[in-house]
């Protein structure tokens, strides 16, 4: 590909990822989502990536090679033309994106060079990732049997389908995984962990009544994982997921709750929660005491911190994509007590923790007892 088309093309992607990024960043702050037309309380995509421009010369090119069928495309002026207007020609986001792969199929057919064939895939690719915000911002529609989940469905940590869908790393987009253990970012780590978590959940029972009615009662939940070969992908997601959170110990919300109202700041609080997570989960007692309280100054950074100690600096960046956690100070106010953020959620990170190092990652003592299981 020549200098001018491979500058064409990059700047193409730069200035769509720019676009989304700022787009995403303005629906955390403001409560909105992205759309793929214009409605309420939403960024629609067309006016989103109007400031993205397209490259009047091969705008022209092809044009000129599908000249007989291009009413079949889309008619654009190749002067001060964009991704949003080319959108807005084609009547509708989906229309837009048929249309794409369909002047690509004939510009295939054609003579015209193939760099300006490689243009139009960075068009259409950037169509693609542009219906992946969609999909994110938009969310799941509530059904009856839609699972819902923040946390890794063999693990502690957020799920992958919060990362910003850049160029690099949306292929491993997951509403059940974090990176660690998504099937095909680490195929073997997810197998090992999984085989790991279903011969626990065997040996130990489940230990709470679970609110699925797929889990009338620990025979049916064992049952389940001996046919769990037999279930779509999404169905079993949910159900490891479930698994793993019968070998949590959940925590005394209620007592919790009367150690925030008997505090004075959230620094208190921090004290006195972290002396009681220490007690009911011990395997943090090698963590928590390490983080001086005093060196932060709200709740979110000292969450973080936490976040960080469990695991990496990483982990704490898709706690940042998420949205989750704010950036700006004008949001810290009162977050110990946030949906987002709070005491509750930061019991329900370290209760998935606690269960990670104790039964997944733990090497279990040879014996009669570790060989013991409970068969359905």
């Amino acid at each position: 590909m020549s200098n001018a088309y491979r500058l064409a093309s990059n700047d193409l992607v730069c200035q769509t990822k720019q676009a989304l990024q700022n787009a995403s960043e303005n629906c955390v702050d403001n409560g909105l989502t992205i759309s793929a037309s214009h409605k309420e309380n939403s960024l629609s995509i067309i006016n989103i990536l109007q400031p993205v421009t397209l490259n009047s010369m091969l705008l022209e090119q092809a044009s000129t090679a599908v000249f007989e069928n291009r009413s079949e495309f889309f008619v654009l002026d190749s002067k001060n033309t964009s991704l949003g207007k080319l959108i807005e020609e084609c009547g509708s986001f989906k229309s837009a994106k048929e249309k794409v792969e369909a002047l690509i199929h004939n510009l295939k057919r054609s003579f015209i060079e193939p760099e300006v064939i490689d243009y139009f895939e960075e068009v259409r690719f950037c169509l693609e990732v542009s219906s992946k915000y969609i999909r994110e911002s938009a969310g799941v529609k509530r059904t009856a049997d839609t699972h819902f989940q923040d946390f890794c469905s063999l693990c502690w940590r957020l799920v992958n389908k919060y990362k910003y869908l850049n160029f690099s790393d949306s292929e491993f987009f997951s509403q059940h995984y974090c990176i660690e253990h998504h099937p095909k970012a680490n195929p073997s780590n997810y197998a090992k962990v999984r085989q790991k978590l279903i011969r626990e959940v065997k040996r130990h029972g489940l230990s709470v009544a679970l609110e699925s009615k797929d889990f009338l009662d620990s025979n049916d939940a064992l049952d389940l994982i001996d046919n769990i070969k037999t279930l779509n992908r999404d169905s079993v997601s949910r159900h490891l997921y479930r698994l793993f959170d019968s070998l949590a110990d959940r925590p005394n919300y209620k007592k919790y709750d009367l150690l925030l109202r008997s505090s004075n700041s959230w620094h208190e609080f921090a004290e006195v929660i972290t002396q009681e997570v220490i007690i009911d989960y011990p395997t943090t007692a090698a963590v928590l005491p390490d983080i001086d309280i005093s060196a932060y100054n709200n709740w979110a950074e000292w969450f973080l911190a936490i976040i960080e100690a469990l695991g990496t600096r990483e982990d704490t960046g898709v706690w940042y994509d998420s949205g989750i956690c704010p950036k700006t100070a004008k949001h810290k106010s009162h977050l110990a007590i946030s949906n987002n953020i709070g005491w509750r959620v930061l019991l329900k990170v370290i209760s998935r923790y606690d269960a990670y190092q104790k039964f997944i990652i733990a090497k279990r003592k040879p014996g009669p007892e570790s060989k013991q299981a409970i068969k359905p």
